[in-house]
Parts: C-alpha cells; structure tokens; sequence
C-alpha cells in the first residue's frame, strides 16, 4: 500500500515519559504490549479519498479507529479537521480495522 507506514515517532524525550508514566513500564514494554492489538498508520490523504472536504464529525470512521494527529501540521486532529489530498495523519487502529481506514482515507482497497 503506497503512501502507507507503520510507524511509532515521538520527538520529545518528555512525550517518552509520559508513555511510561501512563502504561506503568517503560516504553518497550508499552509497545511490546500494543503490538498486534494496536497499528499505528501514517497514511497520506488522497485526491480520491472520500474524506477530502469533510470534517472528521462528518466521516463514518471505522470502529476501532481514531484519526490522531495532523504529522503536517504536528496537531491533534479535531472533529473540525478538514483532510486535504496530501496531508499525512496518524491513525490509531485495531489490526481488522486497518484495511477499512486506508481505504477511507486514500480511495484505494
């Protein structure tokens, strides 16, 4: 799937201990745990995408997803964000649900 990764990126060493304070272990084992319960998805919005010119209120995301950060604009995405062909978002989501929120986010299968 082009334009998709799998990702984990944090920038700040403050955002690492938080992690840890909010799991209660330290940040492998946060992820060790959430591994094949929990995908992080990078994928960039496409020209085709059924979500260009919709507010994320508007969009029926799959359950089990949520749409979480703008990486362009390193924001929280709100249920006013509005996705726009090109823009990259952070997409929490269960391993079924990851096929669905590609496709909703990119138009392709």
């Amino acid at each position: 799937m082009e334009g998709v990764r799998t990702v984990l990126r944090v920038d700040s060493p403050s955002a690492l201990a938080t992690v840890s304070t909010i799991t209660g272990g330290s940040l492998p084992d946060a992820v060790d745990e959430l591994t094949g319960i929990i995908d992080l998805l990078q994928i960039q919005v496409t020209e085709d995408a059924p979500v260009v010119g919709k507010a994320i209120r508007d969009i029926a995301v799959p359950d089990g997803c949520s749409i979480v950060v703008d990486m362009d604009e390193k924001t929280v995405v709100s249920p006013a964000t509005m996705p726009k062909p090109g823009m990259n978002l952070l997409v929490a989501t269960e391993p079924a649900a990851s096929r669905e929120i590609v496709e909703l986010l990119t138009g392709n299968p």
